[in-house]
């Protein structure tokens, strides 16, 4: 097993700690034990409810696993959807910006290659990525589990 893998599940076990007995026992036995048998016992993590998740240091790999686990056993419908339609859009944005990278490559040795001599145009292109972090939403919505009223 990765080293980081191990690490990851010792975190998601000590934040497992702090979720609603009903958010925590929505996860399957299966997939508890794997976490359990798993997790790295030498690393010592504490996560602290009040803070957010950076400055937990929460590792990229946990909050992978976390989000996984709102997806599958925590979101309701709507969150369910709304993820769906994000990984829908963000996987046509990113063919789109393949193709318009690929066209920007092909037109730019065309027209190397139709005059060797000629100076090269002097175009700026810029590519803009909206960034909207997915990971960063579900895991403020996973901290309002924590701080239900």
């Amino acid at each position: 097993m990765v080293k980081e893998d191990t690490m990851a599940y010792a975190e998601i076990i000590e934040i497992l700690q702090y979720m609603s007995d009903e958010d925590y026992y929505k996860i399957p036995k299966e997939e508890l034990n794997i976490f359990f048998e798993n997790a790295d016992s030498e690393y010592l993590f504490k996560y602290d409810p009040d803070k957010t998740p950076e400055e937990n240091n929460i590792m990229s790999r946990t909050k992978e696993i976390l989000a996984y686990l709102f997806e599958k056993y925590w979101a309701n419908n709507s969150q369910k959807e709304f993820i769906a339609k994000y990984y829908d859009e963000k996987t046509r944005i990113s063919k789109e910006n393949v193709k318009d990278v690929n066209e920007i490559f092909n037109s730019n040795v065309d027209e190397v290659k139709e005059d060797d001599t000629q100076q090269p145009k002097n175009e700026e292109t810029r590519l803009v990525v909206e960034e909207t972090n997915i990971i960063k939403k579900i895991l403020l919505k996973i901290k309002s589990f924590f701080f239900k009223n």
